[in-house]
């Protein structure tokens, strides 16, 4: 793409600031250029978010039905899967699994709970708490 043709869309999601990419200059050089947007990029995102709210609602009621821990939850509103956290954890990625499991996960000590908490950044309380 040449340097005059990166799109200025003013996306919203950026909140004011600019993106840096890359275009092509007049002389065939690749050179950096700021961009506020590109109305196709915002288009894919706004996708993108709506299937994450879709995956987020399902374990939402995975959790209420009692199928899935709120470990599931939070590491699926953090867009984490178990080798992500247990990679984030310093552990094996089995022991992620396994706490996924709703009466494992009730069991396990305020430390563990307390380790995932400041992993996915919620208060352990609510970790502990939540039920969908």
């Amino acid at each position: 793409m040449k340097r005059t043709d990166v799109p200025q869309d003013k996306d919203s999601t950026y909140e004011g600031h600019v993106k840096l990419c890359y275009a092509v200059d007049e002389n065939g050089r690749y050179v950096p250029v700021t961009t506020t947007g590109w109305d196709v990029e915002k288009a894919v995102k706004d996708v993108a978010w709506l299937a994450i709210e879709r995956d987020l609602e399902t374990v939402r009621a995975e959790v209420a039905a009692g199928r899935a821990s709120a470990l599931k939850y939070f590491m699926t509103a953090r867009q984490m899967d178990a080798q992500l956290l247990a990679l984030n954890m310093g552990m094996w990625t089995w022991r992620v699994k396994w706490h996924l499991r709703p009466r494992v996960f009730s069991r396990l000590s305020d430390e563990w709970v307390n380790r995932y908490a400041d992993c996915l950044d919620v208060e352990a309380k609510r970790l502990r708490e939540f039920r969908g």
